[in-house]
């Protein structure tokens, strides 16, 4: 490979190595530098024997002086090859699409990389872009090839046919179809949809659109009231829905696209001869135009109770479906047994507690791939909604009834060094909080204890399964715990959100804690029966069979594993999924910006093992369904933090005070009490800290957006959110 090397970068290629079937760079090497500056001979040499197993791959754009359009199917490449020029260059890339060279315009116009804009499946890899070529291994296990058109050879490059005019800026190729006019009214998507029958067609049959007229679509429906909400909500009815590129495009299209034209829909779409359309036959016009009716009134309206339950406004729970929650086995069981309990009947609260109970279960007996069954839970929601009673009564089962000695480990700890001494006899357990919000808690100077609790809980995740030193010190002081594995899960109210801002999702607190959040009203409690529990009998049952170091192999036959921890087989079909999984992982990380996002994102890899553990309960070979059940779970809880927790989480403090202050609105009125100042501040501790300057900035703010009205009759002030 490292000759291949040296050739290619004579011809002028910024050639650079890659992971062995990845589009990323070996561990430890970065390229940054070679997307504008060819690499050295010294460089290339060096690279290339410290990593002497990588693929090959040459940066794109002005540094090579290529383009390559990469077609991802028999479709695209057929597309390619009627709409771009011959070329005597490409590359088959051992699956079912093809690249095709081109050389950077003559003039030093840049040509921007791009994904599926130009046309569905089709890639545009410009300036900065990266492709695979020969003789890398492609994922089918193939290699890559050349194919170069007789007369020609790779020292031709010069040669190759000029990337064409009206593909240069890419990224606006869409005024081709779309109407320039950004300037619309925000409209009513209902009023648009009531009236086209096109866009009826898009909201009913949003699962089978094609590309075009998905972007189509959301060139409309982003220019409506609450636009990006819409378009994500539509948008996620296909199987193909990721959110992050999902809200990429909308941004591309906001930008960059007018909303698109009559005359396109029609030469596409048969269903326009009802068109609603003012002055019908005028195809210039574009549908958005509908949506402006009946939008704004004359009088204001008002939030109300029904409102907010109706359309869970502001609300943060976490859904659960009963395939996640109820997937047979053991978590199954364990949810029928806090059913049959006095536990309030929220799956947010029962769900987390029968899996840290699971968790503990297995700790120490099994592993895959260094990854071990360990949790940071937090337990959301509002005060008195019984997250404190689920907790208590199944520590008091396992405590009473089945005698499980050691279980649990301490109910709090003074300090980090405390914790780590704690845990010197028995390094894996699980930690029961009842209140964990003080680790999220914002000082106003530093506080080293909070802080030594926090740096310690972060060191034991990471060390799960290892050897753990902490020197304090001298030698004589240095704690050490061989192969921790520690599992938390605490509780806290939704005010633990007003703590946290933007740049925590770059630290490991809020990538290693998974929040369960009930977002909902205090559920009324269960008659006391007193009658006996046999689900909870059978789960301690199962839970004591594990914990006492039994596990069932797939042959069914108990074995003892004291003395060690079983690596666990795994299915074939199992294996590959969760290696497609890895590769998905990776592209979705690669494709962001965020640094916090990434995190969180590449975290699901090794949550969806520990789940499918989980799943599993204690068997020894990991199943296909198991990892199917360990992704979805993986995934639904990073979605949550991605969408959920981050647009609770906005930069700066001001907005950050506004939004605050009416989901105090929001969470007073849920109460059923007036919403003034003073109980939007008992709902929302932040509130009380705004000095009186502070808290009439935000409600001038909020009223002169007409986000909120000011009521001052009938002698309190209060403050009511208004509709949209």
């Amino acid at each position: 490979m490292l000759d291949t090397a040296l050739e290619l970068l004579e011809l002028g290629l910024s050639v650079v190595p890659l992971q062995k079937n990845k589009k990323t760079p070996p561990s430890g090497c970065t390229w940054k530098e070679q997307q504008v500056t060819l690499p050295t001979h010294a460089t290339i040499e060096e690279r290339f024997q410290s990593y002497p197993d990588s693929d090959l791959g040459i940066i794109t754009g002005n540094v090579s002086g290529i383009i390559v359009v990469d077609g991802d199917s028999a479709e695209a490449c057929t597309w390619i090859e009627k709409n771009f020029p011959h070329t005597w260059l490409t590359v088959s890339n051992a699956g079912r699409g093809k690249h095709y060279y081109y050389r950077t315009p003559g003039d030093g116009r840049i040509v921007k990389t791009s994904a599926g804009i130009v046309y569905d499946a089709v890639d545009i890899r410009g300036e900065k872009g990266l492709v695979v070529i020969p003789p890398s291994e492609h994922k089918s296990g193939n290699l890559y090839q050349w194919n170069v058109a007789e007369g020609f050879s790779l020292e031709d490059l010069s040669e190759l046919p000029e990337f064409p005019d009206k593909y240069i800026d890419n990224t606006k190729t869409y005024e081709t179809y779309a109407t320039k006019n950004n300037n619309y009214t925000p409209g009513e998507l209902k009023n648009i949809a009531d009236q086209c029958a096109w866009l009826r067609h898009c909201r009913e049959d949003a699962t089978i659109l094609g590309y075009n007229e998905w972007v189509w679509m959301l060139s409309i429906v982003s220019k409506c009231v609450d636009g990006r909400k819409k378009c994500h909500w539509l948008s996620k009815m296909s199987t193909k829905y990721d959110y992050n590129q999902c809200d990429k495009k909308i941004d591309e299209v906001i930008n960059s696209m007018g909303a698109v034209s009559c005359r396109t829909i029609a030469s596409k779409f048969n269903g326009c001869f009802d068109c609603k359309v003012e002055g019908k036959g005028n195809l210039n016009f574009s549908p958005v135009i509908l949506g402006a009716e009946a939008i704004f009134k004359e009088e204001t309206q008002r939030v109300s109770i029904d409102d907010i339950e109706k359309e869970q406004i502001n609300n943060t729970t976490l859904q659960l479906s009963e395939k996640i929650i109820n997937p047979g086995g053991l978590l199954s069981l364990g949810m029928a047994a806090l059913r049959d309990s006095d536990a309030p009947d929220i799956p947010q609260y029962s769900f987390p507690i029968v899996i840290s109970i699971i968790s503990r279960a297995l700790m120490g007996k099994i592993e895959y791939r260094g990854v071990w069954p360990n949790f940071y839970t937090v337990k959301v929601g509002g005060t008195s909604t019984g997250k404190t009673d689920s907790d208590k009564i199944m520590r008091r089962a396992i405590n009473n009834d089945v005698d499980l000695d050691g279980f649990y480990g301490p109910d709090d700890f003074s300090s980090g060094p405390g914790l780590l001494r704690g845990l010197v006899d028995d390094p894996q357990t699980l930690i029961n909080l009842d209140e964990i919000s003080y680790l999220f808690k914002r000082f106003d100077r530093h506080d080293p204890v909070t802080s030594g609790k926090i740096e310690i809980l972060l060191q034991l995740f990471t060390n799960c399964g290892l050897t753990y030193k902490k020197p304090y010190g001298d030698a004589k002081k240095t704690i050490t715990l061989e192969k921790p594995c520690v599992s938390l899960i605490g509780n806290a109210t939704t005010s633990i959100f007003d703590n946290i801002r933007p740049e925590d999702f770059v630290t490991g607190l809020i990538q290693r804690f998974t929040f369960w959040c009930y977002d909902g009203k205090i559920p009324k409690r269960k008659p006391y029966v007193g009658r006996k529990n046999t689900n909870m009998d059978l789960f301690l049952k199962k839970i004591k069979e594990i914990y006492q170091s039994k596990i069932k192999t797939k042959n069914d036959k108990l074995i003892d594993v004291i003395g060690g921890t079983v690596t666990m087989s795994i299915e074939r079909a199992a294996f590959d999924r969760l290696n497609q999984f890895s590769e998905h992982n990776i592209d979705a990380a690669n494709i962001e910006d965020d640094q916090g996002k990434i995190g969180i994102i590449s975290r699901r890899f090794h949550e969806a093992i520990k789940y499918a553990m989980i799943f599993l309960a204690g068997t020894y070979e990991i199943t296909l369904q198991s990892i199917d059940y360990g992704i979805a779970l993986a995934e639904l809880l990073c979605d949550w933090k991605l969408n959920v927790l981050s647009n609770r989480v906005r930069e700066g403090q001001f907005h950050q005070d506004c939004e605050i202050f009416k989901e105090g609105i929001v969470a007073t009125i849920k109460t059923g009490k007036k919403p003034t100042g003073k109980m939007i501040a008992n709902r929302r501790p932040r509130i009380k800290e705004l000095k009186p300057h502070e808290f009439n900035n935000v409600v001038v703010a909020l009223a002169a957006r007409k986000e909120i009205e000011i009521d001052d009759s009938k002698g309190s002030t209060k403050y009511f959110l208004l509709k949209d």
